[in-house]
């Protein structure tokens, strides 16, 4: 029905007497009800139902009210000295069932999968609503269609929760669906391995039988993700996200990655650390050994310095042979 209640309004000052009617005329077997303001007095009618009631100010109230409570409606009120009436029509109509909704994929990985959101209603106007936005309309990311009825969003996001349709099926007067969750998985977003001792530089230096802890964490992450463990490129059996030694052994030194995912997003992230024993320069250091200096050069030198040698003596014999020819030259001239 339109409405659980109405009312139907009749009001005036100094009034001795109000009469409600359902009918054409205002017989006395077509009375509702009566009403006496002055006394606080009424008298109910063969049309008197146990829905209605009078007002202190002359208002017939219908309670539960039914579609064979559409019909016209008159009311007289008595005041000193005159009588007024007034006639109006109740309409009760029937409404619909309340929309519906449903989508067509329940299992939507972020970022990657589109989903269509069904409002199901014989209405024309209808509007969609998330637990955000009072009103959506389309966008980069959504698309209503141009009958209203669906709802597409495109490559969902962590933050698409809720949503619902309503309806206006009757002028004035809204229905609304009830709400739908879209379950969306994401992540992992990131990741973190903590170790005691600290790995400097993704190094852990421990002694051999020492305590050596590495922790896992992946954040943000729907579902939760699970964890593996390689050592040195191998599957290692453990799959908690923290490991312990609690005395460490020679086998145990080596390369460790811990790699964390999401079984349904399939998103796969990973962090090295190695552990070793402390480093070499802290072991006593060996005995000092004087080593006697020998002078040496490259050979590239060695090739060097033989030219220059060979073009200085060639350039010595030049000269040499020059300053002989100018002495000979000398003396045959002065004989």
């Amino acid at each position: 029905m339109v409405a659980m209640y109405d009312k139907l309004d009749c009001e005036l000052l100094n009034v001795l007497q109000y009469s409600w009617y359902r009918s054409e005329d205002n017989q006395t077997e077509n009375m509702i009800v009566n009403y006496k303001p002055p006394s606080k007095s009424w008298q109910v009618g063969t049309a008197f139902t146990g829905r209605e009631n009078v007002t202190s100010n002359g208002h017939l109230t219908i309670n539960n009210v039914a579609l064979n409570d559409t019909g016209k409606y008159i009311v007289t009120v008595e005041t000193v000295g005159e009588t007024q009436r007034a006639t109006g029509r109740l309409k009760v109509i029937e409404l619909e069932s309340e929309p519906t909704i449903s989508m067509n994929s329940s299992s939507l990985v972020e970022n990657v999968d589109s989903v269509a959101i069904f409002c199901h209603t014989n209405a024309t106007k209808i509007t969609w609503h998330n637990v955000s936005t009072s009103v959506l309309s389309s966008n980069d990311r959504m698309t209503i269609s141009q009958d209203g009825k669906t709802l597409i969003i495109h490559m969902v996001d962590r933050d698409d929760l809720i949503f619902y349709c309503s309806a206006e099926t009757y002028p004035g007067l809204v229905q609304r669906s009830i709400a739908i969750w879209l379950i969306v998985y994401y992540g992992p977003d990131g990741m973190t391995l903590k170790t005691e001792p600290f790995a400097y530089r993704d190094v852990i230096s421990a002694e051999i039988g020492s305590k050596v802890d590495m922790e896992c964490s992946a954040s943000f992450s729907h579902p939760q993700t699970t964890y593996r463990w390689f050592h040195n490129d191998s599957l290692m059996t453990f799959s908690d996200a923290k490991m312990v030694f609690t005395s460490l052994s020679w086998y145990q030194l080596g390369r460790y990655r811990c790699v964390a995912e999401n079984p349904v997003t399939r998103l796969i992230l990973y962090k090295d650390v190695k552990i070793q024993l402390p480093c070499e320069c802290f072991l006593p250091a060996k005995p000092w050994v004087d080593v006697p200096r020998v002078f040496t050069i490259s050979g590239t030198m060695a090739v060097m310095l033989i030219v220059v040698t060979a073009l200085g003596g060639l350039y010595l014999c030049g000269i040499l042979i020059y300053l002989l020819i100018s002495h000979c030259s000398t003396r045959c001239l002065l004989s």
